[in-house]
C-alpha cells in the first residue's frame, strides 16, 4: 500500500489524471506486472464514466503498490504521457496544495448538502461575525477542532452554514474538500450506522461496496484512506453530536489525519467535548440564544401586518425568542397576526409544548420531540435536578444557588464535604446541556425548557408538585424571616437576608397563582363537560 506522502502526490495528480489519463489503455500492462486481476480489468472496461475509470485504478493502484515506478514507467515508455509521470516524482512538495476555484468550493459545499438560507431568513449579524473570527483563527491555525455549542433550536446549523457560505473565497484559500454529515445518535448501537454513512459519503459512487465490515476500527481506516486520497485540505462538519463514545471515534479518526483534515461539530452538549485530547476552539450561543425584539418583528411582519409591540414583548417572554420554536408558531399560524395571539394566549395559558407542532424546515415537528434526544443520553439525577428547578422557580429570573441547596436531591458523601460546591457541580452539568443558564453565582431557567420539564418530564418522573413546594417554601421561610440557621449566608458568597425574604415572597405569590389558576382550569373543564352533557 501507498505511504501517506505517496497518497497526498497522487491525490494532487488526480485531477490532472481525470483528463489525460485512459485506464482502458493500461489495464494489460499493470494485468502483466500482476497488479490488476482478470476482474479488475472486466470491472475497469465495463465502468462507463472515465472519472470512474480513473477512481477504481487509483483504488487498486494504492493498495497494491508501494511507489510510483510502475506508473512512471507507462507515462514515459508506453504512452509518452511524460508531463504525467513528472507530477508522480517523489520530490514534489505535499504540503503546498493547490487553491481551490470559489465557484468550485460552493459546488462542492452544495453536493455536500451544507443547508442553504431559509427563505424567511433573519441576520444575526453580531453572531456571524464572531462565529467568522473563530473560524478564520480554526482554518489558520493549528487546532484541528472548532465546536459550536448552544440550547435546541438556537440556530446553530443555519448559523454555521452561512458563514460557511459567506467566506467561500477564504476557505477556497485553505480547503479542498468539505463534507456535512449529521449524527444525532443517541444509542451507541445505532454509531455503526453513522459511520459508514460518513464512509459512504466520502467514496466515489463507483467504488461503493454491497457491505461493510462490523469492525468501527476497519471502517475507521477505510474512512481515513479515502480522505488522504483526496487533493488538499477536508473540512468536515458534524452536526448534532451527542454521545461521548461517538466524538472519542471522531478524534481517533482525526489523529491520524493530522494536517490534512480538520472537523467543525455542532452540538447541544458540551460536557462531551471534555473527553477531546486535542486542544479545540469553541463558540457559545449561551448568551445570544435567541432573537431580540427587532429581529422578532421582522420575523412575523407580512406584507400586510406587523406584530404590536405588546405581542412581540410576549414573545420574547414565553420563547426568549427561540428561533425554532418561533419557527413553529410562524407556520402554525399560517403567518397570520391574530392567530399569531391566539397561539401566544394558548402559550401562556398551558405549561406544555405539545399543542405547538407544525411541519417546518426545523428537523422536528415541535420542541418535544427535539428535547426528548438530550434527555435520551442525560442521567436520571440531573432530569430530576432539572425538574425540581422548573417545579419550584419561575423562569426568565436569575436566582442565587444557594436556594436550590434547599431542594436538589445531592448524594453528600461525608458531612464535612463542600456542599456549595456539590450545587454548583450539578447545575454546571445542566448549563452544559444546554438546559440552564448561569452567570456567576446565580441560574435562570429558559421557557421553553421550563414547559418541557413540567410538560412532559415531571408527569413522566411522577413527581408530587404540591409535596415539593410546600417542603421548599417550608425551608426558605425561617431562612427570609431570619429565625433559622445561617448556614446559607455564610457558605454562599452574594447572598442576603434581604434578598431572601424577596425571593420568598416572589416564589410564595407565585406559586399561590399557578395553584389558583390550575384550580380555575379544572373547575372550567368540569363545567364545559357539564355544558355539552346538558
Amino acid at each position: 500500500m501507498l505511504d501517506q506522502h505517496s497518497q497526498r502526490i497522487l491525490a494532487n495528480a488526480t485531477d490532472v489524471l481525470y483528463h489525460d489519463f485512459e485506464p482502458k489503455d493500461c489495464v494489460h500492462f499493470f494485468q502483466s506486472k500482476g497488479i490488476l486481476t482478470d476482474d479488475d480489468v472486466e470491472e475497469i472496461i465495463s465502468c462507463n464514466r472515465r472519472h470512474g475509470r480513473v477512481d477504481l485504478f487509483l483504488n487498486k493502484y494504492r493498495k497494491r503498490c508501494f511507489n510510483f515506478i510502475l506508473l512512471r514507467e507507462y507515462f514515459t515508455n508506453y504512452v509518452s504521457q511524460v508531463h504525467l509521470a513528472e507530477l508522480l516524482e517523489d520530490n514534489i512538495d505535499v504540503e503546498v496544495e493547490k487553491i481551490e476555484d470559489p465557484k468550485i468550493l460552493l459546488g462542492k459545499m452544495n453536493c455536500a448538502q451544507v443547508p442553504r438560507s431559509l427563505t424567511y431568513h433573519i441576520r444575526r449579524f453580531e453572531l456571524e461575525e464572531c462565529l467568522e473570527k473563530k473560524l478564520k483563527q480554526f482554518i489558520n491555525g493549528d487546532v484541528d477542532w472548532l465546536v459550536v455549542n448552544g440550547i435546541r433550536g438556537c440556530g446553530k446549523t443555519l448559523l454555521t452554514a452561512d458563514v460557511l457560505r459567506n467566506n467561500v473565497e477564504f476557505l477556497s484559500k485553505h480547503i479542498n474538500n468539505i463534507y456535512w454529515f449529521n449524527d444525532s445518535c443517541e444509542i451507541i448501537s445505532k454509531s455503526k450506522q453513522i459511520f459508514i454513512k460518513m464512509l459512504v459519503s466520502l467514496t466515489d459512487t463507483s467504488c461503493l461496496q454491497s457491505s461493510y465490515p462490523e469492525d468501527e476500527d476497519l471502517i475507521m481506516g477505510m474512512i481515513v484512506e479515502q480522505i488522504q486520497s483526496k487533493a488538499g485540505k477536508t473540512l468536515l462538519i458534524i452536526d448534532d453530536i451527542l454521545l461521548e463514545d461517538n466524538l472519542r471515534w471522531y478524534s481517533k479518526m482525526i489523529s491520524m489525519l493530522s494536517n490534512i483534515c480538520k472537523i467543525i461539530t455542532l452540538s447541544p452538549n458540551e460536557e462531551i467535548f471534555q473527553a477531546l485530547p486535542q486542544e479545540a476552539i469553541k463558540f457559545s450561543f449561551k448568551n445570544n440564544s435567541g432573537f431580540n425584539y427587532t429581529q422578532i418583528e421582522r420575523f412575523f411582519t407580512n406584507n400586510e401586518e406587523t406584530p404590536s409591540p405588546f405581542l412581540i414583548n410576549r414573545l420574547l417572554e414565553e420563547t426568549n425568542g427561540l428561533p425554532a420554536f418561533l419557527g413553529i408558531l410562524k407556520f402554525q399560524s399560517s403567518n397570520n397576526i391574530s392567530r399569531l395571539e391566539k397561539l401566544v394566549d394558548r402559550l401562556e395559558s398551558c405549561n406544555s409544548l405539545t399543542p405547538f407542532t407544525s411541519i417546518t424546515p426545523y428537523f422536528y415537528k415541535n420542541m418535544n420531540t427535539a428535547f426528548d434526544k438530550d434527555f435520551c443520553i442525560m442521567d436520571d439525577s440531573d432530569i430530576l435536578n432539572l425538574c425540581h428547578l422548573c417545579i419550584l422557580f419561575t423562569p426568565n429570573i436569575w436566582y442565587h444557588f444557594a436556594y436550590a441547596t434547599l431542594i436538589l436531591p445531592l448524594d453528600i458523601p461525608s458531612y464535612n464535604c463542600d456542599i456549595p460546591a456539590l450545587v454548583y457541580e450539578s447545575i454546571e452539568k445542566l448549563s452544559k446541556l444546554s438546559l440552564l443558564q448561569i452567570d456567576g453565582d446565580k441560574f435562570m431557567i429558559h421557557p421553553i425548557v421550563f414547559k418541557y420539564c413540567i410538560g412532559k418530564q415531571c408527569q413522566y418522573h411522577q413527581i408530587d408538585k404540591e409535596c415539593l413546594v410546600s417542603l421548599f417554601l417550608s425551608r426558605l421561610n425561617p431562612i427570609a424571616t431570619g429565625t433559622g440557621s445561617n448556614f446559607m449566608f455564610k457558605e454562599f458568597k452574594g447572598m442576603s437576608k434581604s434578598d431572601a425574604k424577596k425571593t420568598y415572597n416572589q416564589l410564595k405569590d407565585y406559586h399561590s397563582k399557578r395553584n389558583d389558576f390550575e384550580d380555575s382550569k379544572k373547575e372550567n373543564v368540569y363545567s364545559l363537560f357539564n355544558f355539552f352533557r346538558q
